[in-house]
Order: C-alpha cells, then sequence, then structure tokens
C-alpha cells in the first residue's frame, strides 16, 4: 500500500491472495535487513492460547504469534495495521505473550500496534499520515505517528475521534 513512499529501497509487495504465509516467508528468506515490514490485515488475539493470536493473510491463512517468534524478521520498523494487535496475555513466569513479543524475538525492536478493533478506512487515513511524517518528514517512528494522530484530530469531522487513532501505539525502541 505504501511501497510508493519507499524510493530507492527494495521493496515486495505483496497483494490480497498474494499475501500469504508462505509468500511473506519467502519475502523474508535471504533478507538481512528491511527498514519497515508493513502487514495490513485481520488480525485478532486469543485470551486463552495467545501463541494463536494472529494475523489473517491471504488464502485466510493465518501467521501466528508462535510462527512469527519462530522467523527472522530484519525489520527496524514493523507496523501490525490490524486489529487488536498489541494484546497478550500474562503467563506467569513468561511474561506478555502475543504478537508483540513474538516480533521482539524474530528481531524487529519496535513495532506499531493496535489496542483495539479498528476501522480500515480510517486507519488508511493514519497510516498515510504516519509514513508521510516518518518517510518524507524523517521522523522518528514515535514522533511520526504522535504527529499523524494529530493530523487526525485536526482534520476534524469523524475521523477526529480518538477511537479511531488513539489505538495505535508504538513497541520497543522508541527513536
Amino acid at each position: 500500500m505504501f511501497a510508493h513512499s519507499l524510493p530507492g529501497e527494495p521493496c515486495r509487495v505483496l497483494l490480497r491472495q498474494d499475501a500469504t504465509l508462505t509468500a511473506f516467508r519467502a519475502s523474508l528468506h535471504g533478507q538481512s535487513s528491511l527498514r519497515v515490514a508493513h502487514l495490513a490485515c485481520h488480525g485478532f488475539f486469543h485470551p486463552e492460547w495467545p501463541q494463536l493470536t494472529g494475523l489473517i493473510l491471504g488464502g485466510a491463512e493465518v501467521l501466528t504469534a508462535a510462527e512469527l517468534g519462530r522467523l527472522s524478521l530484519p525489520a527496524d520498523l514493523g507496523v501490525f495495521s490490524a486489529c487488536e494487535t498489541a494484546h497478550g496475555s500474562l503467563l506467569r513466569g513468561e511474561g506478555v505473550l502475543g504478537l508483540v513479543r513474538a516480533a521482539f524475538l524474530a528481531g524487529c525492536p519496535r513495532l506499531v500496534v493496535s489496542q483495539w478493533k479498528v476501522d480500515d478506512q480510517r486507519t488508511q487515513a493514519l497510516m498515510q499520515s504516519f509514513y508521510g511524517h516518518f518517510l518524507e518528514d524523517h521522523l522518528t517512528p514515535a514522533t511520526a505517528l504522535c504527529r499523524a494522530q494529530r493530523d487526525c484530530l485536526a482534520k476534524g469531522g469523524p475521523g477526529a475521534k480518538p477511537c479511531h487513532w488513539a489505538a495505535f501505539v508504538l513497541w520497543g525502541v522508541w527513536n
């Protein structure tokens, strides 16, 4: 979706039915460093079995937290533009289990994730603003996300409601 915003950088875009688990794994194979790994799809949280929390990819295949934690995700920034991607369950002796921990285990030091169910159209507007600030204005992910959220608020209308933009937070290394 935002591949056009990455001038001069190698980019692999997987859309709809082509965005399968196999294609995602293949796109990561041999990569030593990525600037951004952006996944815009459906997400869900499984409170009883947090390792089954996941992202629904093309062909209704699921990238579970367990699978993600076994992959190498050498991205400087991961963006999980989907519902409930920040959710996790606290497991005594283990900590919080979910997609965030799995991405950290996979080697991604910072993530933009959502804390609740989000609207596709409003999320797209937030992400376009976020990438404008991050890639074009060269702001840190934390500052770019904050500015994008302020942009949504400043535009007014239905998209200004915090329920549409406040779900997204940055986890991990903030700068």
